[in-house]
């Protein structure tokens, strides 16, 4: 199997988990009125659970070690996690989805501005995607909560920015057990990042109080598996000196997102919102087939 073949696969599960998150995350905090806070707490501590199981069955022969790159890295997810978790409880699934691609332009413009030539790879679709999300936001006059998005838009450039930073420096070296053992380090952190919140707003038994009233543990564990799992596969995929072919299909997150949301939630689609998602796999779509053209599986 080639390791083309393997980016591929490794980013069609990513962007189907991904926006299989965003479904769940939608219900619990629109539907079910949850607190972000909680859910992020617990959201992170089974997942660290599920961490260290795989971190000794997978029996890893590397130095234990809390490295800086892991903690920046996770900082960053974690702020995107509760900046999504907010935004949830104000936009659709398939709104969010689309006006994230607005970070498109902005990664682009910074890789730029930092001296880096790959930038100019998605900088003409962040353009379209910027026009497309900004049509979507004034049809359905969705732009009340306006600081939302901007903070939205703001950590989803760093995390783009610092993940690529990561691949270009090769941060994270590309075999199985460094991948499994920074994965654990960011669960980990995570997990710290998540309690601090958790202890200032509710207090010690919070820790140990499962809001099991709400959310089915079903769909909890699922969240938790689906959680880890993204994050393993992502990290997979920015140690990979290809992981530029991956990037055309992370870009389809904001579709899939949308048509899980249509399937799952019963959102609905407006004409307005039609033509913006169907423009937006369009413009996802014509830099996968010219990735796909030039490094044929």
């Amino acid at each position: 199997m080639s390791n083309e073949f393997i980016i591929y696969i490794t980013a069609i599960f990513c962007i189907l988990s991904r926006a299989s998150l965003n479904v769940i995350d939608r219900s619990q905090y629109f539907n079910q009125k949850l607190c972000p806070i909680i859910l992020g707490y617990w959201n992170n501590l089974i997942p660290s659970v599920f961490a260290i199981f795989i971190f000794y069955l997978t029996s890893v022969d590397v130095e234990i070690k809390l490295s800086v790159e892991a903690f920046m890295l996770a900082t960053v997810i974690q702020i995107v996690s509760y900046s999504f978790s907010f935004c949830l409880r104000f936009f659709k699934v398939m709104h969010l989805a689309v006006i994230s691609k607005i970070s498109d332009l902005t990664i682009s413009v910074s890789l730029i501005i930092l001296g880096f030539n790959q930038g100019f790879f998605i900088l003409t679709t962040g353009f379209l995607s910027v026009l497309m999300a900004a049509l979507l936001i004034f049809f359905n006059k969705i732009y009340k909560n306006y600081l939302a998005l901007i903070l939205l838009i703001f950590v989803m450039t760093i995390n783009g920015v610092l993940a690529f930073l990561f691949k270009e420096w090769n941060i994270v070296d590309n075999n199985a057990n460094t991948i499994i053992l920074f994965t654990c380090e960011v669960v980990f952190w995570r997990l710290l990042f998540s309690v601090f919140p958790l202890f200032i707003k509710h207090g010690l038994l919070s820790f140990f109080s499962f809001p099991s009233g709400s959310i089915s543990s079903l769909q909890f564990f699922l969240r938790s598996l689906l959680s880890i799992s993204t994050q393993s596969a992502f990290i997979f995929l920015i140690t990979q000196e290809l992981f530029i072919l991956a990037i055309p299909i992370l870009n389809l997150t904001a579709m899939a997102g949308a048509l899980m949301a249509i399937l799952f939630l019963n959102e609905r689609l407006t004409k307005p919102d039609l033509v913006v998602m169907s423009v937006i796999f369009l413009l996802s779509s014509i830099p996968f087939f010219n990735s796909y053209e030039q490094h044929k599986i």
